[in-house]
């Protein structure tokens, strides 16, 4: 199977977006409000993760994983 093949069964609509020109560079200031924007929500994944780091996320997770170092 040549891997244009593959593309074309895994993401069917490759082909539209190929030649789609490359979207504008941001600048500093762009990145800097883009960053404000995100921080909070960053925050809370980050604060929901450490409050189930040591805790299985699942019964998958914790048969899977018997060592609560394992656990994310």
């Amino acid at each position: 199977m040549v891997s244009e093949e593959v593309w074309d069964i895994c993401f069917p609509n490759w082909r539209e977006h190929a030649d789609a020109p490359e979207p504008p560079k941001r600048t500093p200031e762009e990145d800097a409000k883009l960053m404000e924007h995100l921080r909070p929500m960053m925050d809370a994944i980050e604060k929901a993760s450490a409050k189930r780091r040591k805790k299985p996320i699942n019964e998958w997770d914790a048969a899977l994983n018997p060592d609560p170092n394992d656990h994310y």
